[in-house]
């Protein structure tokens, strides 16, 4: 079995290396959120670890039952599982204003409504075709970008943000994954954005852009403690949840059309659609049990895929495995988290790109009449341009801004309704 085969077992010797560059593309965003909403609500140090290693267990897990399903639940495709910055103002704002037991319960909530968006998937899907899809795929890698830019330079609210020092590390990382992809040869370009990372990691150290305190006092074993904060029902704190937890359930539906077409040259199948997604609303009850945020799909993955076209699900299993044995050693943990924004920053960008490099794809197999370009324009514009001045909503009540600002809602209804009302002219 090759590691281009969606199924099977390929040797070890190759299976890990793919399996751990998916799972540290994801680690930083997946425990970053958790760590920002800690430092907002004043969680204290000691269980702010503790939600670290809850986060990383929950990834893992979630992964684990999307890579391989269980009765209805997963989408057995090539998909990693992890937090999202998607949710981090509302999870922020409700956790400030209400508690995280308010929090908790929200997400219970939220991941109620994703499993119930799950079971009516196959009656919708006829209105997210390729070109539907597309336009979501290629809003959501140009939204990402910045978050790529802004990793790069260091990190937002970091002191040496822009520094010349982060900027050297990061672009040293891009220009070793590049150089590898380009010019490789073998198994090289398979695992270039781990010899980049891990390349970046060591460039850093000298640089002085690691601190191993964190790694030195963490402890060797710990178990994370599920219902750290207890759970309670609240109407201000469930509305703004949900809707996060639908539009990133939007957001996957766009994730997991784009694996498809970038890793298997073909559209997601219904089941494999309903799979997923009842895994994402699946996984945010088990992260609401283990005191983190909701799980969703994840871009950088996906950018993975599209480059290296990797898409051996047990491949991805070794990574998901590597994230479950950093949430019970917190010092491995700590080692990996310690990682400099700016190396994973280096690969961030390209992955992102790559992701908006598929949309464009998924939108190029409609017969260019017109049709497809002034769909795509209308719907991504329009999107894109919220999401990079949500300003433009003030005026509005503050519900309206936190459904729409993301852009992939602005972006997924217009595509659809134009996709519907512009009728496809007649060969």
């Amino acid at each position: 079995m090759s590691i281009y085969d969606l199924n099977g077992r390929p040797p070890l010797l190759q299976a890990i290396p793919v399996g751990l560059q998916h799972a540290l593309a994801l680690l930083i965003g997946n425990v970053a959120p958790i760590m920002l909403v800690s430092a907002a609500v004043g969680i204290n140090a000691s269980q702010v670890g503790m939600l670290v290693q809850c986060a990383l267990l929950v990834a893992g897990v979630v992964t684990l039952i999307q890579l391989n399903v269980v009765g209805a639940v997963g989408a057995k495709l090539p998909v990693m599982m992890g937090t999202s910055f998607t949710y981090l103002a509302v999870a922020i704002s409700v956790g400030h204003q209400y508690g995280m037991d308010a929090l908790i319960g929200a997400i219970v909530v939220g991941a109620l409504f994703q499993i119930l968006l799950a079971l009516w998937v196959r009656r919708i899907k006829r209105f997210f075709p390729p070109l539907v899809t597309g336009c979501i795929v290629l809003c959501l890698g140009i939204t990402l970008i910045p978050t790529g830019m802004d990793y790069l330079a260091g990190g937002v609210g970091s002191a040496g943000y822009g520094s010349s020092i982060n900027l050297i590390t990061g672009c040293f990382t891009l220009l070793t994954v590049v150089v590898l992809q380009v010019f490789g040869r073998g198994f090289f370009p398979i695992v270039a954005i781990l010899i980049g990372i891990v390349a970046g990691y060591l460039l850093a150290i000298p640089m002085g852009l690691i601190n191993f305190t964190a790694v030195q006092e963490a402890a060797w074993v710990s178990l994370p403690r599920p219902a750290l904060f207890g759970l309670s029902f609240q109407i201000e704190a469930i509305i703004p949840v949900v809707i996060i937890c639908l539009i990133t359930s939007l957001q996957s539906i766009g994730n997991i059309a784009a694996t498809a077409m970038a890793g298997l040259n073909r559209t997601e199948s219904p089941r494999e659609l309903r799979g997923g997604l009842l895994a994402e609303g699946i996984g945010s009850l088990i992260a609401a049990l283990l005191n983190a945020l909701p799980t969703t799909t994840y871009a950088q993955n996906v950018g993975i895929i599209a480059m290296n076209k990797a898409i051996n699900r047990f491949s991805l299993m070794t990574g998901a495995a590597l994230l479950i044995v950093c949430g019970f050693i917190p010092k491995l943990a700590a080692l990996v988290v310690a990682m400099p924004a700016c190396v994973l920053g280096g690969v961030a960008i390209l992955i992102f790109a790559m992701v908006a490099t598929t949309g464009i794809q998924m939108v190029s197999h409609e017969r260019d009449d017109g049709r497809a370009t002034i769909i795509t324009a209308l719907s991504v514009g329009l999107g894109a341009g919220l999401y990079f001045r949500p300003e433009a909503l003030t005026a509005f009540p503050e519900w309206v801004s936190i459904i729409f600002s993301s852009g992939l809602p602005v972006t997924a209804a217009i595509s659809v309704l134009m996709n519907i009302l512009y009728v496809k002219r007649k060969e």
